[in-house]
């Protein structure tokens, strides 16, 4: 948080979005009582095939499911007000903030 204030240039703002804890009626089902630092797995597809067979994307492009592979992201999950302060630890001041589609989000610009 810190670094991201300190580029910032004078009268500079940054816009920062965070994976919400607070996710229940979403398909991760996440809420209060789950963990905060999660994995979640990223799948990076296989390499695509010019002429469609077997498996296929929606443009009709075949997959190689043989070279899909799965990561694990780390991601730390932020509870109502935890990016706030976040901000105000790092010297921020937090110019407006909110929920939407299951992230908290805030513009944040460095105390003057």
């Amino acid at each position: 948080m810190r670094s991201i204030l300190e580029v910032l240039k004078e009268g500079g703002k940054a816009l920062i979005y965070v994976w919400a804890l607070e996710q229940k009626g979403s398909r991760r089902g996440w809420d209060e009582g789950c963990e905060q630092d999660v994995l979640v797995p990223w799948v990076m597809k296989g390499q695509q095939k010019s002429r469609p067979s077997g498996s296929e994307n929606a443009d009709g492009t075949r997959i190689d499911k043989e070279r899909s592979r799965t990561f694990q992201r780390y991601y730390h999950l932020y509870r109502k007000g935890e990016l706030e302060r976040d901000v105000e630890q790092a010297s921020g001041v937090v110019v407006e903030a909110g929920y939407e589609k299951d992230n908290w989000w805030a513009i944040v610009a460095p105390k003057t």
